[in-house]
């Protein structure tokens, strides 16, 4: 479109020339007015064209600025539009994982919220453990009092009338109960069905729960066997109240401490053996799986060692364990150290008690080692 104004231009010239030194000498001031006409109406004629080239060469240039600009508007719409659409994407994905994060989360509080059956049982075997302790300690201080009457020779007990009558008193309860085949042979008695138990270790210890009341009955005799078969005879009237007796009494009181201390030790030990909870559910399991017999009551040691050996040999026990979520494991060791801590409780009040068995020794052996009693008189309170 550039080059149409130049050839219009050189066309318009060369006419002009053409006719300024081609035409008729004759004719020639005659026709120069309208030489002069004629090339005026071609210059016209080519200002007129140039104007309207420049007016097109004008549309053309804003025909194609507007197409370069709607051009580029439009790539910039793409790149706008690319960009939307990986935001959605980026927005569409971290809403799946929040969802999946949410799931996650609610799953494990649920988990975190819910009680295994492994944590329900070592709730109720705990606290059938803590109960036993109690009716343990409630047979124990029902005993200590009727034991520590007869080794005292206290009014209605055997010794009370006398050594003689105490012996006679142990051995009728032998004859009765426990009659072995040699005392049989001897006509002292008729053979019992558990001949010398009175005197064997296992009547106290073989059994972690006694089967019946005639089994705590049996090692209950077999403790007074070991630690005071025949009370001394008590001390009364003037064999109390005279010189010899109060120095007498003296010793008496202090035998009487030892042999409550020595007898609540094996006492503690038999009521730890007596029936005294009902067992659970889980117990009465673990029994069976142990090849024990069935039993729905339990003494505080047994239902301490079914719970250790669910524990340690228990195969749905065991299988439990291996899908529990962190939170139940958690729980579960929290339980067993608080079982631990019970247990070393346990043993801690034991061993205040072999403290003082120690100290009792050692004061007798201190006493022994006196050269003489002393000489002091002891005045007559009775008199006073």
């Amino acid at each position: 479109m550039k080059l149409r104004a130049p050839l219009l231009l050189s066309t318009c010239a060369g006419l002009f020339i053409g006719v300024l030194f081609h035409a008729p000498a004759a004719h020639a001031q005659f026709d120069a007015a309208a030489l002069i006409a004629a090339v005026e109406a071609v210059g016209q004629d080519v200002i007129s064209e140039t104007s309207s080239i420049t007016s097109s060469l004008s549309s053309v240039e804003s025909g194609l600025n507007n197409q370069l600009a709607d051009g580029f508007t439009q790539t910039a719409n793409y790149l706008k539009g690319q960009i939307g659409a990986q935001e959605q994407i980026a927005d569409a994905n971290n809403n799946i994982q929040a969802v999946q994060r949410k799931q996650y989360l609610d799953a494990q509080i649920m988990t975190n919220h819910v009680a295994t059956p492994q944590a329900c049982d070592s709730l109720s075997n705990g606290q059938t453990a803590v109960a036993a302790a109690q009716q343990t300690n409630n047979i124990a201080s029902a005993i200590e009092p009727v034991t520590d009457a007869r080794g005292e020779a206290a009014p209605g007990n055997p010794s009370y009338n006398g050594l003689a009558q105490g012996t006679q008193a142990i051995n009728y309860l032998h004859y009765t109960r426990y009659c072995s085949a040699n005392e049989a042979a001897a006509n002292l008695c008729t053979q019992s069905a558990v001949p010398d138990a009175d005197q064997q270790a296992s009547t106290l210890l073989g059994s972690t729960t006694y089967a019946d009341t005639n089994a705590v009955d049996d090692a209950n005799d077999y403790s007074t066997n070991l630690i005071q078969p025949v009370a001394p005879a008590a001390l009364r009237g003037n064999l109390l109240s005279s010189l010899e007796g109060q120095t007498e009494i003296v010793w008496r009181r202090h035998y009487n401490a030892q042999m409550s201390l020595a007898r609540t030790v094996v006492t503690d030990v038999l009521a730890s053996h007596t029936p005294s909870v009902e067992l659970t559910t889980d117990q009465e399991d673990q029994l069976q799986a142990e090849g024990l017999p069935a039993a729905t009551t339990a003494s505080w040691l047994e239902s301490m060692q079914l719970d250790v050996d669910r524990r340690a040999s228990n195969v749905s026990y065991q299988a439990g364990l291996q899908y529990m979520p962190e939170k139940s494991l958690l729980v579960e060791l929290v339980t067993e150290l608080a079982e631990t801590n019970y247990l070393e409780f346990q043993n801690f009040k034991q061993n205040q008690t072999i403290s003082l068995l120690d100290a009792s020794l050692l004061a007798d052996q201190a006493q022994s080692q006196l050269t003489a009693q002393p000489t002091v008189p002891i005045p007559n309170l009775a008199s006073n």
